[in-house]
């Protein structure tokens, strides 16, 4: 567990590590899988933010792949 609060941004830094992007390339409203994220890598983040408190799961992560809808 990182002791930190999963904000916006943070989440934003972490897609955009995980996809090989620039956190300011990625909109709030924006397609993920249009980005490059697979399910692979939903998966895993699923399973960081799990791990770290935060009760996101693979199922509704990927029916809505945008930091909008996942926020």
């Amino acid at each position: 567990m990182t002791g930190e609060p999963l904000t916006m941004e943070a989440m934003r830094q972490v897609v955009a590590d995980a996809i090989g992007t620039e956190p300011a390339a990625i909109d709030d409203d924006d397609d993920l899988i249009g980005h490059g994220i697979d399910s692979i890598t939903v998966m895993r983040l699923a399973s960081r933010w799990r791990r770290d408190g935060v009760p996101l799961k693979f199922a509704s992560l990927i029916e809505k792949p945008s930091l909008r809808a996942w926020w």
